[in-house]
């Protein structure tokens, strides 16, 4: 349990942070360690502005834009030890925390915690982390529970057992953090497709890329639902966002769509968007009880999306998620000129990836297939 004593000057301190994009949620960012920090990074470079990094080491800082950083007194670095990491962040919650204070302002809806799960520093002090934003909230009067996340990637098939050992205990540990409302939401990263999507870029590109998407999934729904204006044919509003953010593990999806002009048509693009997209295997999309679809596209091109072809895609999103009385299934249409069509999908409240988990336990080398 990470006990913080707040500082009143710093609680009360009154700064004013403005990202450079017109969003709907202000969204405050913490990279967790060097994987961490670079996909925090992606954030800045899309120009929110609440964000900043936290490591055992400057080393891993030093390629990063963001001017934002916090070093924890380590003797350089974790050296894959979570324990290293978990103990530095304890140790030095209130400064975490003041850093936080300083870097976020008093305006923030949400704040992403981000982590590449396997290692020392992100992998440890991501628990104490969850503690510190919460806190964090709280001081500024805000929900702290559904209102602190975390981006998560997991390892690729080429890390070693210990590497898996330690993210398959604290992927677990975050599942259950989400499923109990203790964090809000859970994205899942899987390595292993993002060397199979970009593995054909150059070591200094690919994970640069995918970074890169990863923020850019999250931005894309951030400023559909800060439309307003004649562009919105049905609203996908700010409260539509916070909703699906706060219903736990969080899938995106994405289809630009060719053949729109029967029923069917968009109806299977966005199944298999849903299906496609998940950033992760495994996990479970008919415990889903909240998600979004929004459709996007130029003007000219929507006047060529029949009512009934729209409707039916809505349709099979619904059937898709769980169909209890408390699932709710936000819809938006926007028109974006030179836009293709496309189907945007969010989805929240997604099971635990038990068959991505009870892979890692075989890698980690404590189960047998």
């Amino acid at each position: 349990m990470v006990e913080i004593d707040i500082d009143e000057e710093v609680a009360v301190q009154s700064t004013s942070v403005e990202d450079e994009r017109k969003v709907a949620v202000r969204m405050s960012v913490v990279g967790l360690g060097q994987g961490g920090g670079n996909i925090a990074d992606a954030f800045w470079k899309l120009g929110y502005r609440r964000v900043g990094v936290v490591n055992t080491t400057d080393k891993d800082m030093q390629r990063l834009s963001c001017p934002n950083r916090y070093v924890m007194k380590s003797p350089g670095g974790a050296g894959k030890n979570p324990d290293v990491g978990r103990k530095c962040a304890e140790a030095e919650s209130d400064e975490i925390l003041a850093f936080m204070t300083k870097t976020f302002g008093q305006n923030t809806d949400h704040v992403m915690l981000t982590v590449s799960l396997g290692g020392g520093t992100g992998t440890g002090s991501v628990f104490p982390s969850i503690k510190i934003a919460q806190e964090y909230m709280k001081s500024i009067n805000k929900d702290f529970k559904k209102t602190v996340g975390v981006i998560a990637t997991l390892p690729s098939r080429a890390e070693s057992p210990a590497v898996f050992g330690n993210a398959v205990d604290a992927l677990k540990e975050l599942c259950a953090l989400a499923d109990a409302g203790e964090i809000s939401p859970l994205v899942l990263v899987d390595n292993q497709k993002v060397v199979d999507m970009f593995g054909g870029a150059s070591v200094l590109d690919a994970w640069g890329k995918a970074n890169k998407n990863i923020a850019a999934l999250f931005n894309v729904f951030n400023e559909l639902a800060a439309q307003n204006n004649d562009h919105v044919v049905v609203t996908f509003d700010p409260e539509d966002y916070k909703s699906v953010l706060k219903s736990g593990i969080l899938g995106f999806g994405r289809s630009k769509l060719i053949q729109v002009s029967t029923p069917t048509a968009i109806a299977e693009a966005v199944r298999a968007n849903v299906k496609q997209g998940l950033l992760v295997d495994g996990l479970d999309i008919s415990k889903a009880t909240s998600a979004a679809g929004v459709l996007v596209a130029s003007e000219d091109n929507m006047q060529g999306v029949p009512q009934d072809a729209l409707e039916s895609a809505f349709g099979a999103l619904s059937r898709m998620l769980d169909p209890g009385p408390k699932t709710k299934l936000h819809r938006g249409v926007i028109i974006s000129p030179s836009q293709p069509v496309t189907m945007y999908v969010l989805i929240s409240g997604l099971g635990a990836p038990e068959k991505k988990i009870a892979e890692m336990e075989i890698k980690a080398g404590r189960v047998y297939p």
